[in-house]
């Protein structure tokens, strides 16, 4: 997507241990550019050893308030964030579900998380299970059409 809207062309890396083989390869010029999350690259970046062009928020991460977002550079890429979800067994019981879903959104707005999340340059949040349905599809629909366009297949 980066590619089409500013008619560059990369050469595409494929790493399989995510920042800890990405981060190493591009302190150590093996690769020009690279697309993480904060959680790879915060510390680096507050100690002054990586740049960061660009975050894919929709407004400035009041964290790093001097990273301007892709929007405000003209492209389109907001919402393209990490997300981690916490899932269970299709057959468990809807008692159990919202048992589970009320008790994660309750941890993830502990003060003790939430500092946690933002020392390691994430963001703490919740989704009912409702809305993390509709995001998983919204993102699905994403990189279907990403696969799609591009014809990548499986490494």
């Amino acid at each position: 997507m980066f590619e089409d809207q500013t008619g560059t062309k990369f050469i595409r890396v494929p790493f399989s241990g995510g920042g800890t083989e990405t981060i190493p390869a591009i302190l150590g010029g093996h690769t020009d550019i690279n697309y993480g999350g904060a959680s790879h690259w915060a510390e680096l970046y507050r100690a002054g050893k990586l740049n960061v062009l660009a975050i894919t928020l929709e407004q400035r991460d009041p964290r790093f308030p001097d990273i301007p977002t892709f929007k405000e550079n003209g492209f389109n890429l907001a919402g393209l964030l990490n997300y981690y979800w916490v899932g269970a067994p299709a057959k468990t019981p809807d008692e159990i579900v919202k048992f589970l879903a009320q008790a994660f959104k309750k941890a993830v707005a502990e003060p003790g998380y939430i500092d946690a999340m933002n020392g390691l340059g994430s963001t703490a949040g919740w989704e009912s299970p409702e809305e993390a349905l509709r995001t998983m599809d919204k993102i699905d629909l994403m990189v279907r059409g990403v696969v799609k366009k591009y014809n990548l297949q499986p490494e």
